[in-house]
């Protein structure tokens, strides 16, 4: 990952507009009037929807989380989720023979088959299943199964959800920045750029 200011991210949209707005705009008017409060409020929610999707190599940096885990009689194992998460990268528990990679919706059918009462259809230490749910309080929190008793947290990363800091700076991996740019290229301007491709 690596830094970038607001001001330089919304200078390189002014850049790919510029060109398709010199025919639509009088010469005395500004034709990015408050870009960067634009590009400051939309970057954080394009950034995240490109790296859900992106691949692993174009995303880089990834953080380390824990937190406490909970076992139940069943293996289930639950652990709270950190306030910034976005993406899975990993996971895996000490007596797990693979890591997890994916979380499955809690409304999925896999998800579904974690209540049964049949031990072969639920997840194994073998065959790990990850879900994505909230707690009563509305935080989110991930449903392991399972696992055997004592066993512990050996690893865990995910992709945190962007923001931008008190410097006015968001991290921005280099294999997204231009689909970054292009996507606020499409969100700032609508008009703009659709007249331009006409």
């Amino acid at each position: 990952m690596s830094k970038v200011s607001i001001s330089r991210l919304a200078d390189d949209v002014k850049t790919v507009v510029g060109d398709s707005l010199l025919d639509i705009c009088l010469p005395e008017d500004s034709p990015f009037p408050d870009m960067e409060n634009r590009v400051r409020v939309l970057a954080p929610g394009l950034l995240a929807d490109i790296l859900i999707t992106a691949p692993f190599y174009d995303v880089g940096g990834v953080k380390n989380f824990s937190g406490p885990i909970e076992t139940d009689k069943t293996g289930c194992v639950t652990m709270p989720l950190p306030d910034d998460f976005l993406k899975l990268v990993s996971i895996k528990m000490s007596d797990w023979q693979r890591a997890v990679s994916e979380i499955t919706d809690s409304q999925s059918p896999k998800a579904l088959q974690q209540g049964s009462r049949f031990p072969g259809i639920r997840g194994t230490p073998q065959r790990p299943v990850v879900i994505l749910e909230g707690d009563a309080g509305g935080k989110l929190v991930v449903k392991m199964y399972s696992s055997t008793k004592g066993a512990t947290l050996e690893s865990a990363c995910y992709i945190s959800r962007p923001e931008v800091d008190s410097s006015d700076m968001i991290e921005v991996p280099p294999g997204v920045y231009h689909q970054l740019v292009m996507a606020l290229v499409h969100n700032v301007q609508p008009s703009f750029t659709s007249a331009s491709m006409r």
